[in-house]
């Protein structure tokens, strides 16, 4: 007989608390109205001061602004509290702490819990801080009051409950966003409490807080309700997070795909004589007017964009060990679309004599010439302290040995004593082939780079026709 003995107790608990009147309980658990900090409060002063100037003529009843020290735990008297035909529990969502379920299992009400020092305090500022967009500034005429008793009161805005008030304590309605509809984030439904809906439960429930009416609870369907709402808020934040890891997936193949179109993608920079800079590019351009100039060499469109470049791969540290015999290779930094080589030659000091490589292998000979005149007009071993860029441009050969479609030199250099430097106009040659720009710099001005871009030239024609 035990268990019977025990749900009979449980029964007559829930039978002596449905008949409790509520405003006995719902005075028990009053809180202190917290205090907000000294900046934040002038703050909001400040804008309520400005509010109440608005609403001073407007005819609502605000009721008494007697000082009251402590307001109704509402979160407390609500939770488990059934009226109508549905029930209220409070849950630990910041968005939605306290929802109305109807007995569809709909949610027809999401409220936060609102204080304030007085009914007058409470029901201004549910108006003044309304969180919305088109607030009562805009619109007072879709504003209305309800008054239900001299404790409970109603704010509606158009067909939707905007708040209810309980002495100082207050429910700010929003917009409850189901989770059910989460698919993506354009998918998402947002409803609000209708005034159809709702005004008639908030009317019972003025009855059972004015203890004009019983309080019946029902903690276990409460438990059963919240349980519910947490699952489909885990299985919302789920869908969310596949939706949000497919759309990174997405964006960042698009991300891949742009950064491919780019002129410079896949292009390695370490490159002794190429700190590129806008400042630098500019003021070579200036040696011609790159646009008109360009227009003129009979090279492929400017929009012929080839991905991959044809001659990707073509030069690579095996292909040049077969052609430097001079000393070791070393490949610098290699990338998709580029390679940055430093040529060795024995028996020198590698500072002095070393001969440095770069391979671009763009997309278009509009981003190779770019590239060209990037790395053309920069520091070369052979440029003076006191420098210009009039000297340097006084120093440019164009075309001078036909390498590619497109190349550019350098005049000879003089030594110490006057005398021209031997093969001086052959140590530094950047030129464009295809798609491709290549610039090989010696750091001896005496060391002839010639023989090695011509074979770099026909390199690139191969692999190109074999493709």
């Amino acid at each position: 007989n035990y268990p019977r003995i025990k749900m009979k107790n449980i029964l007559l608990k829930l039978f002596v608390l449905s008949y409790t009147p509520v405003l006995s309980f719902a005075l028990e658990p009053m809180i202190v109205v917290p205090e907000a900090k000294a900046s934040t409060r002038d703050a909001i002063q400040n804008i309520r001061l400005q509010g109440l100037q608005r609403l001073e003529n407007t005819g609502f009843h605000f009721g008494s602004k007697e000082f009251l020290k402590k307001a109704p735990d509402l979160k407390k008297i609500l939770h488990g509290l059934k009226v109508g035909k549905g029930i209220f529990f409070v849950t630990s969502d910041s968005w939605n702490s306290v929802l109305y379920c109807n007995q569809n299992s709909r949610i027809d009400g999401s409220m936060d819990v609102w204080y304030s020092t007085s009914i007058f305090g409470i029901r201004t500022d549910m108006i003044i801080f309304e969180g919305a967009s088109f607030n009562y500034w805009s619109m007072p005429s879709i504003y209305k009051e309800i008054v239900l008793s001299d404790d409970c009161w109603v704010m509606t805005k158009g067909d939707d409950i905007l708040c209810f008030t309980f002495k100082n304590a207050g429910l700010a309605f929003k917009g409850f966003t189901d989770p059910a509809t989460f698919v993506t984030p354009e998918t998402v439904k947002t409803r609000y409490a209708s005034t159809r809906e709702m005004l008639p439960v908030l009317k019972a429930l003025s009855l059972v807080l004015d203890g004009k009416a019983p309080a019946v609870y029902d903690f276990d369907l409460a438990q059963e309700k919240l349980m519910e709402f947490n699952r489909s808020i885990k299985q919302r934040d789920r869908r969310a997070r596949e939706v949000s890891k497919l759309r990174e997936q997405k964006e960042e193949k698009q991300r891949e795909e742009r950064r491919k179109l780019a002129p410079d993608y896949g292009i390695p920079g370490k490159f002794p004589f190429s700190v590129r800079g806008e400042s630098d590019l500019s003021e070579g351009l200036k040696w011609k007017n790159f646009d008109t100039y360009f227009s003129s060499l009979s090279l492929s469109p400017d929009k012929k964009v080839i991905l991959p470049n044809p001659d990707q791969g073509a030069i690579n540290q095996a292909w040049l060990k077969t052609v430097w015999k001079k000393g070791d290779v070393d490949v610098v930094e290699e990338q998709e679309n580029g390679v940055v080589a430093r040529l060795h030659t024995e028996g020198k000091d590698d500072d002095k004599s070393d001969i440095w490589l770069f391979v671009g292998y763009c997309q278009s000979q509009s981003a190779a010439m770019n590239e060209l005149y990037s790395r053309r007009f920069q520091k070369t071993p052979d440029r003076p302290e006191q420098w210009s860029w009039d000297d340097e441009i006084a120093t440019v050969v164009v075309n001078p040995f036909k390498l590619g479609d497109y190349s550019l030199g350098r005049q000879g250099g003089l030594g110490d004593f006057g005398g021209m430097i031997p093969a001086s106009n052959e140590s530094s040659l950047f030129f464009v082939n295809g798609n491709t720009v290549v610039a090989l710099v010696s750091m001896d001005p005496s060391c002839s780079v010639l023989s090695l871009a011509e074979q770099i030239d026909k390199r690139l024609e191969a692999a190109r026709k074999n493709k």
